[in-house]
């Protein structure tokens, strides 16, 4: 495609809402190739109205998921779309062979194995064999398939054909930061030290009531995200804790109040088992507040290695978080070198223009 060529006109499909910072909602607005409309749950207040297609999917498999990815043909059509770029495990596997049914050319987007790859014992085989079942049919109808972390692209590149995972390119993430743009200023006192994710095991809530438990004398610790289906006991947990003055719990936010508190935050704690690209820390990051995490694909790609504590070693991740709160130098150095590496390496205008590049060699054979 050259600059004097018709746009391409792209849809994309995500199953949640997506914050105004999102690189998705970004490249919307940056694109230089392409037209873009995105089909998710709901509209991010940044995303102009005539970009957005309402589709009700979730998480997770249930029936109206079922209806929701039987839309995504109509969807394309109606849009007379050049490319369909799909998000999310369920849309991933399903989206391509849909597209295809549409006449409408494919991109996949892996944006984290997580729990599908980590789970142990017999369920987790049978998900693993299962995932990779659907994975092979979607990548075979995908002209590209991206990644977020190039450990999950060797992961699943050791288990296709060369012919397929020659398809295979890693195209990161991003985070607009022109919402962060302003100083942050800390407020003095005891510090507060936050954590942002749903309420489930995989995500290492238990592990993060434990630091707040431990060492409640060096800051406030505050808890943020929804609860998850099936993990009653664990939600019971964390009201347990911040019933006892352990902890707030301040379920769920928007996106702009996440922000808010970022920006009065001194360090978040991330003690996930699996991430893509998490786009907390780079939001933590842009907001000048240290991050701390267990020393995982998607936090190695995002962090300085300072801020990594051994893999789920719940000792290694308190010391590291006690001298976090304990030594100021420390705090303002990891939150210095952390925003370098989200500005220099996770910027939506970069993002953009990897998109634009992907985007027109696909669809040079056919303009």
């Amino acid at each position: 495609m050259t600059g004097q060529a018709q746009r391409a006109r792209y849809v994309g499909f995500a199953n949640a809402k997506l914050p105004d910072s999102d690189y998705r909602v970004s490249f919307a607005r940056d694109s230089l190739v392409s037209d873009v409309l995105l089909a998710l749950p709901e509209r991010p207040h940044a995303l102009p109205a005539e970009k957005y297609v309402p589709l009700p999917i979730g998480e997770g498999l249930r029936p109206t998921t079922l209806v929701a990815l039987l839309r995504v043909p109509s969807i394309l059509r109606r849009s007379r779309a050049d490319i369909a770029h799909f998000f999310a495990t369920q849309l991933a596997l399903a989206g391509p062979p849909l597209a295809r049914l549409a006449g409408t050319r494919a991109i996949m987007t892996i944006t984290g194995l997580g729990r599908t790859f980590s789970r142990p014992g017999w369920l987790g085989a049978l998900l693993r064999a299962i995932y990779m079942a659907c994975f092979r049919l979607a990548a075979a109808c995908s002209e590209r398939v991206l990644f977020q972390t190039e450990a999950d692209m060797r992961e699943l590149a050791t288990r296709v054909p060369a012919h397929v995972a020659r398809h295979f390119e890693l195209v990161g993430s991003a985070i607009d930061g022109t919402l962060f743009e302003l100083e942050v200023v800390k407020p003095e006192g005891r510090p507060i030290c936050i954590m942002v994710a749903r309420v489930h095991p995989s995500k290492g809530i238990s592990d993060f009531l434990a630091v707040a438990d431990a060492l409640a004398g060096l800051a406030d610790f505050t808890l943020v995200g929804p609860p998850s289906a099936g993990a009653d006991g664990l939600l019971a947990a964390v009201n347990e804790a911040a019933d006892a003055g352990k902890i707030d719990y301040l379920g769920t936010l928007h996106d702009w109040e996440v922000r808010k508190l970022l920006a009065r935050a001194a360090v978040l704690v991330l003690p996930s088992r699996g991430e893509g690209i998490p786009r907390v820390v780079l939001e933590a990051s842009l907001s000048d507040v240290a991050t701390i995490a267990y020393d995982i694909a998607g936090c190695r790609a995002t962090l300085p290695p300072q801020a990594l504590a051994p893999a789920f070693e719940l000792d290694g991740l308190q010391a590291l978080v006690e001298r976090a709160l304990s030594d100021l130098r420390f705090r303002r150095d990891l939150a210095r070198d952390s925003r370098a590496v989200a500005v220099d390496v996770y910027s939506a205008q970069g993002y953009a223009d990897k998109m634009d590049s992907i985007i027109a060699q696909v669809l040079e054979p056919v303009r």
